[in-house]
């Protein structure tokens, strides 16, 4: 997966005849690194909900036992 930093710091060759305008390229490199960097944070956030979500279920799975097991006992 390519990192930011690697974005940022990719070359292009220049070409004598009908290479490409450095500024739009540098633009477009720009906008490519800022929408990157939103989708990594989305999913630095994601995954960090799906773990606060695996804590509950686990949470709710163990309340369950236990319930189930007192009802066991109550019988």
């Amino acid at each position: 997966m390519l990192s930011i930093v690697d974005i940022q710091n990719k070359e292009f060759k220049k070409s004598k005849f009908g290479g490409y305008q450095i500024d739009e390229v540098n633009e477009y490199l720009e906008q490519i690194i800022q929408s990157y960097q939103e989708v990594l944070n989305d999913n630095y956030a994601l995954k960090d909900k799906v773990n606060v979500l695996n804590e509950s279920v686990q949470y709710y799975r163990t309340m369950e036992s236990t319930i189930q097991n007192v009802l066991v006992l109550a019988d």
